[in-house]
């Protein structure tokens, strides 16, 4: 986990620096949005990867962490985890409304354009409230100590008691635990479905514009797939995962399969940035450009006996 977080913060840092210095002239409206998501991603990464790094015990929800906010600090376990689905939701949230951006900056006539700062700041209160509402339902499923210990002992999972903080949920015990995951899932899959629509309408409304040259379209179609694309690996990396955990309720799972489940899960961030970050043209040339730059060498210049003779040799075939 930490190599990925490694690298994941690496990528993230050198994307900021090309949204703010380097980014296109078509997307630098909407800059503040993107330098948000990759903070999103940040704090994910430091997050998950080195301050909480949590292990997930099957086949029943156990859950323990090696972290340093856990191991050290001895933060609370629970609320970590609901802190990194809040965030996990949130960064959903903020694709939509950077979708939505782009999307209000290519009306198809003027009697359509609206106040984007006005609608941005309503749809940004009502996204997060939304998406808060599965985490923050999540939060109060936490079991007691007397369930906990009941628990440990009917599925054989004393072992837990030797890690610096564990934790473990029961749908026995708390039923309600499968509404607010799948609320949570529900969440991730209407901002999919959200993201879609304004991708498809942007890209229609884009190509019949008559207020744009031909150029101007390909740039702004560009930005919009870019974005996009970005998104569509983002929302795979946590989806998929996601549901295997759903589904673990009714569908037993080999071990080897959540493993994998949870290195997806950890990777998200970083394969989406890494997306964003070869998927624009503007930003692999300013990569290309560093490269070459690095490579350069210092040529000896000509000398003057040689300069010379090529005058000479020029003037008499003159």
């Amino acid at each position: 986990m930490a190599i990925v977080g490694s690298f994941s913060v690496f990528i993230s840092l050198i994307l900021i620096y090309l949204i703010i210095c380097k980014t296109p002239y078509a997307s630098r409206q909407y800059r503040r949005g993107l330098i948000l998501l990759q903070i999103c991603f940040l704090v994910f990464d430091v997050h998950w990867c080195f301050l909480f790094v949590p292990l997930i015990s099957l086949p029943y929800f156990g859950i323990y962490s090696s972290g340093f906010l856990c191991t050290t600090i001895k933060m609370d376990i629970h609320y970590q985890m609901v802190f990194m689905l809040f965030f996990t939701i949130e960064t959903f949230a903020w694709f939509f409304i950077c979708m939505l951006q782009r999307h209000q900056v290519n009306p198809l006539q003027n009697t359509q354009i609206i106040s984007v700062q006005a609608l941005s700041r309503t749809l940004s209160v009502c996204s997060t409230i939304f998406a808060a509402s599965g985490p923050i339902g999540f939060s109060t499923c936490r079991l007691t100590q007397k369930e906990i210990d009941w628990t440990l002992e009917v599925y054989l999972m004393r072992w837990l008691e030797s890690k610096p903080q564990y934790i473990v949920y029961s749908k026995l015990l708390r039923p309600e635990i499968q509404v607010y995951l799948g609320l949570f899932l529900i969440s991730m899959l209407l901002f999919s479905v959200a993201c879609i629509s304004l991708t498809v309408h942007s890209m229609h409304v884009i190509r019949r514009s008559m207020m744009n040259s031909g150029k101007s379209k390909d740039l702004k179609s560009s930005a919009m797939r870019n974005l996009f694309i970005q998104f569509a690996v983002f929302a795979a990396f946590l989806l998929l995962p996601g549901f295997l955990l759903i589904f673990n309720v009714w569908v037993k799972f080999d071990i080897e399969i959540f493993v994998s489940c949870q290195i997806l899960f950890a990777s998200h961030s970083l394969a989406s940035s890494l997306v964003a970050l070869f998927v624009n043209s503007t930003y692999r040339r300013h990569l290309k450009f560093w490269k070459k730059k690095s490579e350069i060498k210092i040529l000896p210049s000509p000398s003057r006996k040689t300069t010379t003779v090529t005058m000479i040799t020029v003037s008499s075939l003159s």
